[in-house]
Parts: structure tokens; sequence; C-alpha cells
């Protein structure tokens, strides 16, 4: 093939031609892309919060544990309400697990950001 067309006695270079198409489909391609790294970020950031709110929530169940069991309070006051938040966040962590949180909130962010 010729890098040039001849027209009477003037040589043209043949450019080659971007059409509308490829041009079209380029920009879907980049935004595709952007949304992509921007759900990847969201997900990634999402996928911290919610493993501090679980680390959290299993440090103050140890702590409440020691508390109730190892070290109980002389005062029944205090060791009543050491007692009640060790149910309200042993029932936290159940309902983390059971509703799905945990499964929706990090293990998919994990499944999605390697695709990325």
């Amino acid at each position: 093939m010729s890098m040039f067309v001849e027209s009477g006695s003037v040589t043209i270079p043949n450019r080659p031609r971007m059409s509308q198409n490829s041009t079209a489909t380029y920009r879907d391609l980049v935004i595709f892309e952007e949304r992509l790294r921007s759900n990847m970020t969201r997900l990634l950031k999402r996928k911290r919060k919610y493993e501090f709110l679980l680390a959290g929530l299993f440090i103050s169940l140890i702590y409440f544990l020691y508390t109730v069991f190892v070290d109980p309070s002389k005062k029944f006051t205090v060791h009543l309400l050491n007692t009640v938040a060790l149910l309200s966040i042993a029932g936290g962590l159940v309902f983390f697990y059971q509703s799905g949180l945990y499964s929706e909130k990090i293990v998919y962010a994990q499944k999605f950001v390697p695709h990325c």
C-alpha cells in the first residue's frame, strides 16, 4: 500500500483518518475506566470503615468479657452496666454477621478490587 496518493501532478500524503465511532468508543472507555477507579476507591474506603467498626466491636467485646468474668466490679450497678454492654456488643456482632453487612461491605470489596 502506498503512503502517498497521486492526484494529477500533486502528491498528497495518505493520512489515517479516525472515525467518529472510534473517537466515541475511546471516550466511553476512558469514562468507564474512571468509573471503575472511583468505585474501587469508594469500596476500599467503605471496607476500611467497616473493618475498623468490626475491630472496635471485637476489642470492646474482649474488654467487657474481662470486666464481667475475670475481674468483676464490687459495685453491683457497675457490674450490671458491664454485663449489659457485653450483651449489647455480642448482639451487635451477631447482627453484623447475620444481616450480611460483613459479606456485603467487606467481602464484596475484597472480590471487586482485584478485578480492577
